[in-house]
């Protein structure tokens, strides 16, 4: 689901604004890295894993679960073009690249929600952490 909205995103730029891959995340098809949504939907899901530790209701922890994985995002939209990651059109992404993640991350979850929150809170936490240090060290350093 998740390749699928990036390669609608890449076509249009209708849902997360104009932007193009580069080579830095390897092999792509349809113009969209393979590797992508898999870290994507990693990070979601160690969210929401993370989140529903603390609060119960799943609306509740699907939206701030999608807020979590956008800050995260916005750290590594900072560094992304350095790494020839991705570029958006004029620099930076807009606001509505960023309402659209949490949307994106909202939906894309919801109906997988019971089967993600029986995954381990440690690894999930630990892999949340990493992303922050490694993604916020090269924004700082390069």
């Amino acid at each position: 689901m998740g390749f699928i909205i990036e390669v609608v995103g890449v076509k249009t730029g209708f849902i997360f604004g104009k932007y193009s891959y580069g080579s830095g995340l390897g092999c792509k098809f349809l113009n969209v890295p393979l590797v992508i949504s898999i870290n994507w939907a990693v990070l979601i899901c160690a969210g929401i894993i993370v989140v529903s530790r603390i609060f119960a209701n799943k609306i509740t922890v699907l939206f701030l679960a999608a807020v979590l994985v956008t800050l995260i995002d916005v750290v590594i939209e900072r560094v992304a073009p350095k790494l020839d990651f991705w570029q958006f059109k004029g620099g930076l992404p807009d606001l509505q690249n960023y309402l659209s993640w949490i949307g994106v991350a909202f939906f894309t979850s919801y109906f997988f929600y019971p089967t993600i929150i029986k995954g381990d809170r440690t690894v999930s936490l630990i892999i949340l952490i990493l992303q922050i240090i490694f993604f916020t060290f090269l924004w700082i350093f390069i």
